[in-house]
């Protein structure tokens, strides 16, 4: 991965197309790479400032699980852990 961004100008990029979205899925495929953690976050920021639905999986619970005020109090959003991460101890999602 390239190192010569942050998180908000990828966030910008990812952003933009906010505006053609019904929904955004967060979390297949992100690793756990400190960069990708803090730009997921700064997404999901931004998403719940438009009242973006978001679907939280794999990955992205990894996420929220570490910043669980990244979803506390948003209403519209669904996660899903599937067994394997449920065995693993990486899922316990703070959302219902």
């Amino acid at each position: 991965m390239q190192r010569d961004y942050d998180e908000h100008a990828a966030a910008d990029a990812v952003s933009r197309w906010f505006s053609r979205l019904d929904v955004l899925v967060v979390g297949p495929g992100l690793g756990r790479d400190p960069l990708v953690i803090r730009t997921v976050a700064e997404i999901i920021r931004r998403a719940r400032e438009v009242n973006l639905p978001l679907v939280i999986d794999a990955d992205g619970l990894y996420v929220v699980t570490q910043q669980p005020e990244l979803v506390r109090g948003y209403e519209v959003r669904v996660c899903v852990c599937v067994v394997y991460e449920r065995r693993q101890r990486s899922c316990t999602p703070p959302c219902v």
